[in-house]
């Protein structure tokens, strides 16, 4: 007896809702995310019961991407999503995280920017369902050339790539000063304008990582690095913040500016 596609596609909606039932408010506003490990391998144990299973639960597994750095992966995690985007699995992906999953500077974190920068152009571009994106601060510890330039790739993607079905955004930077970059005073005639892709979204998250005064700071641990002082967050979130939110009526926004 043939048990039927939508059996199949239930089970594994099940598994996937026992660990996304209860969000946060910030989770639970995005479609795409799949949240905490578990759901992970439970989806992929699934998909290797029978092959009913592997067409059921590949497009939950595969939904969402994260392509963070991390020292302990024996193959990068750029690498994975290189051959990711090669497979015919790529049509599932729908949303990607990048950044670092570790706070210290390592050998690792620094060819994941080189990576990054080197191949988001032809990555990004393979996965032509994609819905969300989010970009995870760089570990203060990194040298501040190092920090730049991720950010400077961050900003490059929605400037030279095509993004024509984003919905989702979550960017976090080390301090405000670093947003104003999606602004630039002298625009690239063939980059795309960030009001292009802002006027598309559902939700937006913007976030800051780093103090830019001592007197701000909730944990004395945390040095304020000297290179941040001369831009206080508390001086750019105005201008910016407003700039995001006056292109469009985001119907769920959030930011720690």
């Amino acid at each position: 007896m043939q048990i039927p596609t939508e059996i199949y596609d239930h089970i594994v909606h099940l598994v996937w809702n026992v660990y996304n039932e209860f969000l946060y408010l910030e989770d639970d506003a995005r479609n795409y995310s799949i949240i905490g490990g578990g759901a992970r391998r439970d989806l992929a144990n699934l998909r290797l019961v029978n092959r009913a299973f592997c067409r059921s639960a590949s497009p939950w597994l595969f939904r969402h991407i994260n392509a963070e750095c991390t020292s302990s992966l024996v193959t990068p995690s750029l690498e994975q999503i290189m051959r990711l985007s090669k497979s015919p699995y790529a049509t599932c992906v729908c949303q990607i995280d990048f950044g670092f999953k570790e706070s210290r500077q390592s050998d690792a974190s620094t060819l994941y920017i080189e990576d990054l920068a080197e191949r988001h152009s032809s990555l990004l571009i393979k996965f032509t369902n994609l819905r969300a994106l989010g970009f995870h601060e760089p570990p203060l510890s990194l040298p501040q050339a190092q920090r730049a330039a991720y950010i400077d790739t961050v900003i490059s993607i929605f400037c030279y790539i095509p993004l024509p079905s984003l919905s989702e955004l979550e960017v976090r930077f080390p301090i405000t000063h670093d947003f104003g970059r999606f602004f630039p005073n002298r625009p690239n005639s063939l980059q795309t304008p960030i009001e292009d892709i802002i006027q598309h979204l559902r939700h937006l998250g913007l976030y800051v990582c780093a103090y830019t005064d001592s007197a701000d700071q909730r944990h004395k641990q945390t040095p304020v690095l000297p290179e941040y002082t001369a831009f206080p967050n508390s001086t750019y979130p105005p201008p910016i913040y407003s700039e995001w939110l006056k292109m469009r009526q985001i119907s769920n926004h959030s930011s720690c500016l």
